[in-house]
């Protein structure tokens, strides 16, 4: 997502026989579809990159600051589904080559089997700044983390909050977040579900 790789999604035929795909449909969060086409076949064992172009007339499309991504059957069944955080550039979400009934940060390798990223644990990420807005020249209050870590840094599971005694919880990052190398997120109330006092 962004980076110097186009958007795609990937689809792995698993089965020893040639799997026919036509009237299969990729959704999104917004309900968007990819349709494939009546003629779609994936051999066994091999790989199918589907690019994602978003247009008026193609909706579909992957947020970098989180979605979901679902494969339905012609008969509209759903056949698979991954929900994720935000992403960082080129970088991929996928299947982990070691266990596949788990998800991972990847290196981009299309058309070949997955390559897990080094990813850091959360230990070094920091408040980089904050701001409680007071009407100056922010109208928002924020709350910026940084990471100086030499890898991308997952933040799935950790949580923010400004009652951290009684309500330790207030915001937690969903699955599969993540933070790149010397890489900045800024959060706003609308985000967090709090704000920031500024007296």
């Amino acid at each position: 997502i962004d980076g110097g790789f186009p958007d795609w999604v990937e689809l792995h035929n698993v089965g020893d026989a040639p799997a026919g795909l036509g009237g299969y449909q990729l959704r999104d969060l917004k309900g968007e579809t990819i349709t494939l086409a009546a003629e779609t076949i994936l051999e066994a064992n091999r790989y199918l990159v589907i690019p994602i172009i978003s247009t008026e007339t193609v909706g579909f499309g992957l947020d970098r600051d989180g979605d979901t991504v679902a494969l339905h059957d012609a008969g509209g069944m759903m056949i698979d589904e991954i929900t994720f955080g935000r992403q960082i550039e080129n970088h991929t979400l996928g299947r982990l080559p070691t266990n596949t009934n788990q998800w991972g940060l990847c290196i981009p390798s299309p058309g070949m089997s997955n390559t897990r990223a080094t990813v850091a644990s959360a230990s070094g990420v920091r408040f980089n700044e904050w701001y409680a807005a007071s009407g100056g020249a922010f109208p928002d209050d924020f709350v910026e983390l940084a990471s100086a870590a030499p890898w991308p840094v997952t933040l799935s599971g950790v949580t923010l909050s400004d009652d951290p005694v009684y309500n330790p919880d207030k915001f937690r990052f969903p699955a599969h977040t993540y933070l790149g190398t010397d890489d900045f997120l800024v959060l706003k109330p609308a985000q967090l579900g709090f704000g920031f006092d500024a007296w």
